[in-house]
């Protein structure tokens, strides 16, 4: 094989080599398929209903947020953009949505112009205003999922920590309330008037057999920027409406209110002692001449879930997770604790399912 042979033989491996090489390049694709939902499917545990003939109303939104840092690497969350995917009436019985019309709808939220669900990263669930202005409020009860998957899991992006108060039997419910009506800033005594205060605790047994003050409010602690907070409430029927005990985030340690207390020592725990400054719209008044006295048949007390900034501060917001009875006599108002009824066995969460319509 002469010279002239040989290299147009090499010129023919090279240029197949590359044509080869080139023809498997171009085979290979990087991009990825666009991930496409037009609409979602909502299926929510344990909501709270809220109806016709609420003042608020809830509003589910897709929000697209980023997670960075600031100068002094604090964590923050940037929302880049949000869209309403509608607002909607929810009643847990007969477990169906309503339009703010009260006509029952599917639970199918579509996407306003067919937008992709997967163009966000965040599903909402918050509490608003009735009237339509366009805009996510900050006083909701906010739920939430970072990460898409099918189906979604949201939970409330709440609280600081699952942990609890206390540690109950595995047979018991984890949220767990208990209360006492005395009051122990009057004159330092609570056995001189203990009818006019709610405290949520329980008593055990000291050394001796004295009776000593047990935290056992059960419920997690809420974040310090998360805009809910618990409320404690007391109502009988001849009240005006339901007197908050005052609001709090963390169970174990006092409420920010103390309006109506006396001057002498209380327990750093949520509750309140009724001796002074009664509301101006509320009915009967109190104070050191007139008593109240927490006892009696039809009393209420109950802890609450609330908006924070609050839309109704003098009214609960319906989502009520203890309830109990009041004492109907003094005399079994001074027989110690009494255990309220926890609503839920678990907090809200709801799962969603993303379709292409």
């Amino acid at each position: 094989m002469n010279n002239r042979i040989r290299l147009v033989l090499l010129a023919v491996i090279v240029l197949t080599s590359v044509s080869i090489w080139s023809c498997g390049k171009e085979d290979v694709d990087l991009v990825q398929p666009t991930i496409f939902g037009d609409a979602v499917l909502l299926r929510p545990l344990n909501l709270q209903t809220l109806a016709d003939e609420s003042n608020i109303c809830y509003e589910l939104w897709l929000v697209d947020i980023e997670s960075t840092t600031d100068s002094d690497s604090n964590s923050m969350y940037l929302v880049q953009k949000e869209l309403s995917l509608g607002k909607f009436f929810w009643r847990r019985t007969p477990y169906a949505f309503y339009t703010l019309n009260n006509v029952r709808r599917d639970s199918v939220f579509a996407t306003p112009n067919g937008e992709n669900v997967y163009d966000y990263n965040t599903i909402m669930i918050t509490l608003e205003p009735l009237a339509d202005d366009g805009v996510r409020s900050n006083n909701g009860l906010i739920f939430d999922v970072v990460e898409f998957g099918q189906p979604i899991e949201g939970q409330f992006n709440l609280f600081d920590e699952p942990a609890l108060t206390v540690v109950h039997e595995v047979d018991e419910p984890l949220l767990v309330a208990d209360y006492v009506i005395r009051s122990y800033s009057d004159d330092g005594d609570p056995r001189e008037a203990p009818l006019q205060g709610i405290w949520f605790h329980d008593f055990t047994l000291g050394q001796g057999g004295n009776q000593q003050l047990a935290k056992t409010l059960s419920i997690p602690v809420i974040r310090e920027n998360a805009h809910v907070t618990y409320e404690g409430w007391v109502y009988k029927p001849d009240f005006s409406r339901p007197l908050s005990t005052g609001k709090f985030k963390n169970p174990r340690w006092s409420d920010w209110s103390h309006d109506h207390i006396g001057e002498n020592w209380y327990p750093n725990i949520p509750g309140e002692d009724f001796i002074k400054n009664p509301p101006a719209d509320f009915t009967p008044k109190f104070g050191p001449s007139e008593p109240m006295e927490l006892v009696g048949e039809g009393g209420e007390a109950y802890i609450t879930l609330e908006p924070y900034p609050d839309p109704d501060p003098n009214e609960p917001f319906p989502m009520i997770l203890f309830k109990a009875n009041l004492p109907k006599s003094e005399t079994s108002a001074r027989g110690g604790h009494f255990p309220m009824e926890s609503l839920y066995d678990v907090l809200p969460s709801f799962n969603a399912v993303v379709l292409t319509q």
